[in-house]
């Protein structure tokens, strides 16, 4: 995930805002990796998230 301006002051509120998102999808504890950034290429936006899906089956792998 890419955040701009992310910084000291923020990023608790950022990991308590993506917990929560995480908890509202039916997610437990996720594994992320979050990045400040100056900017994105859409200007004003201010969160770029990028996600991979993987395939379980019933035995868990």
């Amino acid at each position: 995930m890419y955040v701009v301006g992310l910084d000291e002051a923020n990023v608790q509120d950022v990991y308590r805002g993506i917990g929560r998102a995480a908890k509202a999808a039916g997610f437990g504890a996720v594994l992320i990796t979050v990045l400040g950034v100056a900017a994105l290429a859409v200007p004003g936006a201010r969160v770029e998230a990028k996600a991979m899906g993987v395939p379980v089956t019933e035995a868990g792998v």
